[in-house]
């Protein structure tokens, strides 16, 4: 089983999962979120909520993703989405995490997030690197990463039927 832990106040982490598990074609897999909107992106079949009243608590954050965690047998692999510790430093909280890990690299504020990231305890099999990061940022990847693969992710283009008949010439994109 392949988890996937995607947390976070917008829509461009579970857009950025989505495409990361059409374009590596990962199956099976689940999805950890609190994201109302994830059925927009998975079937519910393939989602565990995370209830929201323990999102912004990290103890109560962390016990939810242990017990969901424990669920999964050691051979599972976990993915962590952009923050390394979680969002609010949750996964920091886990005494020991039995599963593969492997950490979805992206660009973010390296000087806000990083006290978090220097408790961290666990490291990554794999670090999938999307998009350039802060000199800080790659050097902890590096550090805590077995391999860093540098992965360019391939968004679709918006479907035809999207694009205004202003934007088009002759029925194709302008772009």
């Amino acid at each position: 089983m392949n988890l996937f832990y995607a947390m976070g106040g917008g829509l461009g982490h579970l857009n950025r999962v989505s495409v990361f598990i059409s374009q590596l074609q990962i199956t099976p897999f689940t999805i950890i979120t609190a994201h109302p909107q994830a059925e927009t992106f998975f079937h519910q079949d393939n989602i565990i909520k995370v209830p929201l009243h323990v999102t912004h608590n990290q103890k109560q954050l962390a016990d939810f993703i242990t017990s969901v965690f424990s669920e999964f047998p050691p051979t599972s692999s976990v993915y962590v989405d952009v923050f390394p510790a979680g969002l609010l430093g949750e996964l920091n909280q886990i005494k020991e995490i039995r599963h593969k890990l492997f950490y979805l690299a992206r660009r973010l504020r390296w000087d806000q997030y990083q006290p978090l990231a220097e408790t961290m305890a666990h490291g990554f099999l794999k670090t999938y690197v999307l998009e350039e990061l802060e000199p800080r940022h790659q050097q902890f990847v590096e550090a805590r990463s077995a391999k860093v693969i540098q992965f360019g992710l391939k968004y679709p283009g918006p479907h035809s039927s999207r694009i205004p008949s202003s934007l088009t010439i002759a029925q194709q994109p302008l772009w």
